[in-house]
């Protein structure tokens, strides 16, 4: 059904499904602890984000994919060539996309941020593109990073004091840095500020509502 020629609509609801049947096996109390997920699941993913014609569905590879977690040790070198060739061949011309790709290398690679720096840097530089849309996905991916994306946080603050900005916008780049709270000393001064000073109610709502997420983290250690 992920391969259903006749219907985008069936395929992105297969890929949907993918992304929770094709977890790997719990193995202890925590989420984390948990089996490799299944590698036809993986390969069918992969092609599918490599091969698809509708963004929506490519778009539902990507997020399944990241749901999924770490692949296996065995499929490890397969999963970052085909990641890498969204890139290096160019195949991918959905800004959207390559974003979340980026997302998923981070996320899900055996090192984490490490040798993937140049993606979490194209992911800050979209905090300030030109379309709106995009900036409000690059909010939504360093969310996803959280802690990891913590030294773009000075890119999430800009966002976050530009007054011409989008509230929409704004309220989405104060989540990405309450997703960092080790930097809630830098952070919480910005907060307070916006609380006090911005035009926009729901704005105020969200940094105050951050703010205290923030001071109870650090209550807490």
């Amino acid at each position: 059904r992920a391969r259903e020629p006749g219907s985008w609509q069936m395929r992105r609801a297969a890929i949907m499904a993918l992304g929770n049947v094709g977890l790997g096996k719990q193995t202890g109390d925590t989420p984390d602890l948990r089996d490799p997920p299944d590698a036809q699941t993986i390969t069918a993913l992969l092609d599918i984000l490599r091969l698809d014609q509708c963004t929506a569905v490519r778009r539902e590879a990507v997020n399944s994919l990241i749901t999924l977690g770490p692949v296996s040790p065995v499929q490890q070198k397969t999963w970052k060539s085909s990641l890498d060739n969204l890139f290096k061949l160019n195949i991918e011309k959905d800004k959207g996309i390559l974003l979340w790709a980026r997302v998923l290398l981070i996320r899900n690679s055996p090192d984490g941020l490490k040798g993937n720096e140049q993606h979490l840097d194209a992911i800050a530089q979209a905090l300030a593109a030109a379309v709106p849309a995009i900036r409000l996905e690059a909010c939504a991916a360093i969310t996803v990073v959280g802690e990891d994306a913590k030294s773009k946080l000075g890119n999430v603050i800009a966002v976050i004091n530009n007054a011409k900005e989008e509230p929409e916008i704004v309220i989405a780049s104060i989540t990405a840095a309450a997703a960092m709270p080790s930097k809630s000393a830098d952070l919480i001064p910005i907060l307070v500020n916006v609380k006090a000073t911005h035009k926009n109610e729901d704005v105020r709502r969200v940094a105050t509502e951050a703010i205290d997420y923030l001071t109870m983290g650090k209550k807490k250690n």
